[in-house]
């Protein structure tokens, strides 16, 4: 085989020095640009300074955010407890007006008890009453009516004696006298 020899073209001798330069520097620029991960962590650690005055803002701005909704709810426990106090306080109110009415309802209690022991005396002195008087008409209308029928069985016996005697002087020839 032969040997060809591939030129691309004159070189000068003093261009050689700078061409091995050029790829010294080329081999270099693609050694930095392909990052290490320690070059890596460098440049996110550059990245990262270099975007912490967003990340202070927006951190500024969610620290407001929490002390707003911290304010807010300190808001809302104040609200809570004073509810609280103010359910307490009628819980209170409306147990000692509970007891107050337990009281007068045993004080009704007792009167009603009272009135129904006075209302049955009376209603038993009116049956007494009642019948009292019932039995003083009866008596009195027995008494009239047997005195009438004591009468009325007098005269009948005493007119039958009388036409007995009469009857019997009829026949005696009238000797006796009444």
């Amino acid at each position: 085989m032969q040997r060809t020899s591939f030129r691309v073209g004159p070189v000068k001798r003093g261009y050689m020095p700078a061409a091995l330069l050029l790829l010294l520097l080329s081999f270099l620029v693609g050694w930095l640009a392909a990052p290490t991960p320690a070059q890596a962590g460098l440049y996110d650690k550059v990245k990262g300074i270099i975007g912490l005055p967003g990340d202070v803002t927006e951190l500024k701005d969610h620290v407001e955010q929490i002390q707003n909704q911290y304010e807010e709810s300190m808001k809302q426990l104040e609200e809570a407890k004073l509810s609280a106090e103010q359910y307490k306080e009628m819980q209170e109110q409306l147990l000692a007006e509970n007891a107050r009415l337990a009281e007068q309802n045993q004080l009704l209690l007792t009167s009603v008890s009272e009135l129904k022991k006075s209302e049955e005396a009376r209603e038993r002195q009116a049956h007494r009453l009642k019948t009292m008087v019932l039995t003083t008409l009866g008596l009195a209308v027995g008494y009239f009516v047997m005195s009438r029928l004591a009468r009325y069985l007098l005269r009948a016996r005493s007119a039958a004696k009388a036409r007995a005697v009469a009857g019997s002087a009829a026949e005696g020839g009238g000797r006796e006298t009444l």
